[in-house]
């Protein structure tokens, strides 16, 4: 099956090709029968907290620092949890046995013109997903392989983000810089001033207050049950992979300056605080009472028993909002918080608008994406086949006024989804990913979703916006809960399982959707969704304020 490598190269294979080469099932799907992914993700928390004490300990007696283990575990556990996630992944699955013949026919050692090695967290996290160089690094790790004459340099993305920057981004950056609310999805440049102001006189009647606070006792974490050799090639990337950020931290700093300290006491910032350098100075000061929030900015947070992300950077925080009144299956976090979110009660105000456009919503298919979060690494074969049934399946007619909307990411270097469906669907009409998907909230006859955890799906049924989904990213296992919400929304024929039954129900209905969508059955299963996951409040910054003042 690694032939889906040589295959994705689009400008080499005709869509058509890719398709009935991804359909094929390969024996390696036996692989993923049986296996648990929860079991998976929890092999991944213990083996993150293992190797966290592990260089505690080695930084401890070669740096002779005397941190707390827990504020050096806030430091450095989402870097850790993706390294091991990734590393777990592909070596349970195997995924590199076709590898092991090119590479032990190869007397080359050296990687130096593969992969460069990252400086800093952030070129981690940037390349883990788009650059196939570190992942072939992993590789090799993983085989054994001695790596030698490895360029410390940074590694590059393939696309970089524009380096212009608008006089709107420069106001931004400003605020960022200096206040101590620094932006939820949904809050504008305004609001984030007036909250921050809020916080900022906050600290005159918060007294400052120890948050960590050594652990008398190390937890005896016991690695025995697994193969040496994964251990090995875990402890492997850590020592090739880790940040020099990361290696001098300690010694630079081995007593923190807090002559920078925040203006107030808590901070809300993005979630990608744990992307960066920022993190060591945010989690230091949690040590004079510094507190970090956060906020949800997706969907699917409370709804999956194994999502890995939310559990490994947004959670690692003190507070967490939430969007609707369902606690995470399991967090990290000290709270939990619920207020309605900025981003969705926006878009419910917006006034509906008669169209007949339909919009077709697709999902990030990076197949690299899933040595990191999904259980499944060859999904990409079953998701493809499913946007296929749907586009082959829709009448003529809801054809020629359907938009497809492609995932908002860099172009994949392992695969380019743009001309996979060009090739396919030559008169499809796209819609740019930069395109802001809130400006047809309202103003589309339907929206279709490939993806229950897809953001759009919560922002159709927080707007009261006509949308089916069917689900072709099967891989996570839904709470009892979120089960029992997905059963009414099948009843009510919003969600599907197959893309076949979504594209049927919407030829029957092309000339009566808002009165399927206005029945009493679906605004009732709609309405539990909202209360679940997706709240919102017309006056939702009147709530942040007043979750705030009780912080």
């Amino acid at each position: 099956m690694w032939q889906i490598e040589n295959i994705l190269n689009t400008d080499k294979y005709s869509s058509q090709e890719i398709l009935d080469l991804l359909r094929n099932k390969s024996n390696i799907h036996q692989l993923f029968l049986d296996f648990d992914p929860i079991k998976a993700t929890e092999d991944t928390r213990f083996l993150t907290k293992y190797f966290v004490q592990e260089l505690h300990t080695h930084f401890a007696k070669e740096e002779k620092t005397n941190l707390p283990l827990e504020l050096f575990s806030r430091i450095y556990s989402p870097f850790l949890y993706y390294l091991i996630a990734h590393v777990y992944w592909r070596f349970s699955f195997n995924l590199i046995s076709k590898k092991i013949e090119i590479y032990s026919s190869s007397s080359a050692t050296t990687i130096e013109s593969i992969a460069c090695l990252p400086q800093t967290s952030e070129e981690f996290f940037k390349n883990i997903f788009s650059n196939k160089d570190l992942r072939l690094l992993i590789d090799l790790i993983i085989l054994n392989k001695e790596i030698e004459a490895v360029k410390w340099t940074p590694l590059q993305p393939k696309v970089q983000p524009s380096q212009e920057s608008n006089l709107k981004d420069k106001i931004i950056n400003l605020i960022n810089s200096v206040l101590p609310f620094k932006g939820v999805y949904g809050f504008s440049i305004y609001e984030n001033i007036f909250l921050s102001a809020i916080l900022v006189l906050k600290s005159f009647t918060l007294k400052s207050k120890k948050a960590i606070t050594s652990r008398e006792a190390v937890e005896d974490l016991n690695i025995e049950i697994y193969d040496p050799s994964l251990i090995q090639s875990i402890r492997t990337a850590i020592s090739i992979l880790l940040p020099p950020e990361f290696r001098t931290i300690f010694s630079r700093r081995k007593k923190f300056s807090f002559k920078n300290i925040l203006r107030a006491p808590i901070i809300f910032d993005t979630v990608r605080l744990y992307y960066s350098d920022q993190v060591i100075n945010y989690v230091a000061q949690q040590t004079h009472g510094l507190r970090i929030c956060f906020a949800q900015h997706g969907g699917c947070y409370a709804t999956f028993k194994n999502r890995l992300i939310p559990e490994s950077i947004e959670f690692l925080c003190d507070t967490f909002f939430m969007w609707g009144d369902m606690l995470p299956h399991s967090n990290s976090c000290k709270s939990i918080k619920y207020a309605p979110s900025p981003m969705l009660s926006k878009v419910a105000l917006k006034e509906p608008v008669l169209s007949k456009d339909i919009i077709f919503v697709g999902t990030d298919i990076s197949p690299y994406w899933d040595a990191i979060v999904h259980p499944n690494p060859y999904h990409l074969g079953s998701y493809l086949q499913e946007k296929y049934n749907f586009l082959s399946n829709i009448s003529s007619e809801n054809f020629s006024t359907t938009f497809y909307k492609l995932y908002p990411a860099p172009i994949s270097q392992d695969f380019n989804e743009e001309k996979f469906i060009k090739d396919l669907f030559p008169q499809l009409k796209l819609l740019n990913k930069s395109y802001h998907l809130e400006e047809k909230i309202a103003a589309a006859k339907i929206f279709v979703i490939d993806s229950i955890e897809s953001t759009t799906f919560y922002k159709c049924m927080a707007a009261n916006q006509p949308a089916i989904c069917y689900n072709g990213l099967v891989f996570f296992e839904l709470t009892d809960h979120a089960k029992q919400i997905y059963e009414e929304l099948k009843e009510a024929k919003i969600v599907f399982e197959t893309a076949v039954e979504a594209a049927e129900f919407l030829n029957s209905k092309t000339e009566c959707i808002n009165k399927w969508w206005d029945s009493t059955e679906v605004q009732m299963a709609r309405k539990r969704f909202c209360d679940s996951y997706a709240r919102t409040d017309k006056n939702y910054l009147w709530q942040w304020v007043k979750t705030l003042l009780k912080l």
